[in-house]
């Protein structure tokens, strides 16, 4: 399908039109164990995965060669303490005269894990000796954030008073991260969170809680989730919580209108495969606004049809409140009180067929109505995913506020939504242990919906 002329045509040519962007990088890779550093003779890949939504930080593997001597001497004897280092600068395009380095390096520090710390030797003949100088092995890494690997084992139990549901999140989040015993480089900075819906009541005065209770099980990572459940809730479209670049980013995940509202967003400019292939330049910014052209195939899962006609779009509830202070007696033996008085109802958007069900919550009795509506909103959600080549995944954020714009009969039509996923995968450029260049493929996953009668 040919794309000229086509309503993208300028957004497309603005993004390839910028040749400063980098989209070819050099890989330096280092590991520390006893006291000792050795230096890896070529990365092979790296493969990071990055899921905003289920996950609380990345899940990254290394795969790197190393002097067979390097291997026994250092790596080996302390795969139990051993942190890998990675320098990533940015080059030259291939093709270029060397690979001039054309920014600065940034360098990260991982805890790192051997997959595979078999000992030579059980593993290896021993029918003879080889020179383990001059011979090369493949070793496999598992890495974590050096702050992560402490964080994990970090329990939340608190017990705060006269505050809200927000300010609790943040305050619990960031004591327990500056209190880590480890580098002031590789330290938790703070929290980013877009402001609670659940931040003043209705008279709109602060939604102050007497307590927030915690419980001294609830690990750190599921804070958010904690809270959001069993505290006043904080946003009415779900909640994500993840750590990346020192930072804890605290988010609704099924917010679809925050788009033209934040500082940060991503717009993916959805191109056929067979239009442009083997683009380099995929990205450019424009302020701190983000656009990606999505070259490769792209999936779609959309069950909200379906999610809506089982589980409803709207619910009907006891609320707390009325059931404890709004049964007015009748007598000495029975009770009453009308429905408005203790039946709560939340929807979200009516059906276009007006098929719309209301389900009847009778599991419990709640005044949290921020996790009744985010249950709801979870049904309306379309998941898709794009494919960014020569991309840059630094430049996302967990929970980034997305447009999706993509042409409909020479029209252009746009989804809205949020970033819950970034799955990165760095590779050699060219085969071979004498390249230079590595190249970045990320896989953009987003929950969407179509934005109402809107059109770019």
């Amino acid at each position: 399908m040919r794309i000229e002329g086509t309503a993208l045509s300028a957004d497309i040519a603005m993004i390839t039109g910028d040749k400063e962007k980098p989209t070819h990088f050099r890989y330096d890779v280092f590991v520390r164990g006893g006291g000792a550093q050795v230096l890896a003779m070529k990365m092979e890949s790296l493969s990071e995965e990055r899921n905003f939504a289920q996950r609380y930080g990345d899940n990254s593997v290394l795969v790197a060669w190393f002097v067979d001597k390097d291997y026994k001497d250092v790596i080996l004897p302390n795969t139990k303490d051993l942190e890998v280092i990675i320098t990533k600068t940015q080059i030259a395009k291939p093709g270029a005269k060397n690979a001039t380095i054309t920014g600065s390096g940034i360098t990260t520090r991982y805890k790192g894990t051997l997959v595979d710390s078999s000992v030579p030797e059980v593993s290896e003949s021993n029918t003879f000796n080889h020179d383990t100088s001059n011979s090369m092995r493949s070793l496999s890494f598992q890495l974590m954030d050096r702050a992560l690997y402490q964080l994990r084992m970090t329990k939340a139990g608190a017990i705060l008073r006269a505050t809200t549901a927000e300010d609790a999140l943040k305050v619990l989040l960031t004591a327990k991260s500056i209190s880590l015993d480890i580098d002031d480089s590789c330290k938790p900075q703070g929290v980013e969170m877009v402001p609670a819906d659940t931040a003043l009541k209705a008279d709109g005065t602060a939604n102050i809680r007497e307590h927030v209770i915690i419980r001294p099980d609830v690990s750190l990572f599921d804070l958010a989730g904690y809270i959001q459940k069993f505290c006043g809730g904080i946003y009415n479209n779900g909640i994500g919580q993840y750590y990346k670049d020192k930072t804890w980013f605290v988010f609704p995940l099924f917010d679809n209108s925050r788009a033209g509202t934040a500082d940060r967003t991503l717009t993916i400019i959805r191109v056929p495969a067979d239009s442009m292939p083997d683009i380099d330049n995929s990205y450019t910014l424009r302020g701190n606004h983000l656009f990606v052209l999505a070259t490769d195939e792209a999936i779609s899962i959309d069950q909200s049809d379906h999610n809506q006609l089982n589980d409803g779009n709207s619910v009907i509830y006891p609320t707390a409140t009325g059931v404890m202070s709004k049964m007015m007696p009748a007598d000495d033996s029975v009770g009453f009180a009308s429905e408005s008085d203790v039946m709560g109802r939340v929807s979200v958007e009516s059906r276009p067929d007006g098929l719309n069900n209301a389900s009847f919550n009778v599991q419990t009795a709640t005044d949290n109505t921020a996790a009744v509506l985010s249950k709801l909103a979870r049904a309306s959600q379309q998941m898709m995913q794009f494919g960014w080549a020569y991309s840059d995944p630094s430049l996302l954020y967990p929970g980034m506020p997305t447009r999706v714009l993509y042409n409909k009969n020479g029209v252009i039509e746009t989804m809205q939504g949020t970033l819950i996923g970034g799955d990165s995968f760095t590779e050699m450029a060219t085969p071979g242990m004498a390249t230079e260049h590595y190249q970045t493929k990320t896989a953009l996953t987003v929950l969407v919906a179509k934005a109402p009668d809107k059109r770019a």
